[in-house]
């Protein structure tokens, strides 16, 4: 597609119609929370430090985001 794997996943989120994605990318999860998506971001030490739009929630890791989403039911 010549698209970078940022790029690409917002395309694929606006082409899809996604309104929930999970990331670990802090520039992937900034470019789809500007499209409007709720994106919860899995926390890394490189990505901790970063400010990212008001749709990014992040996660201590994929089984804090699976309690989350048992408990949102």
């Amino acid at each position: 597609t010549g698209l970078t794997p940022p790029q690409f996943k917002a395309w694929a989120v606006a082409e899809h119609g996604v309104q929930r994605h999970v990331e670990d990318d802090p520039a992937t999860a900034a470019l789809v929370a500007r499209l409007n998506v709720a994106v919860d971001l899995i926390d890394w030490p490189w990505n901790r430090d970063l400010d990212y739009p008001p749709a990014v929630t992040r996660y201590a890791g994929l089984s804090a985001l699976a309690a989350e989403l048992r408990t949102a039911r």
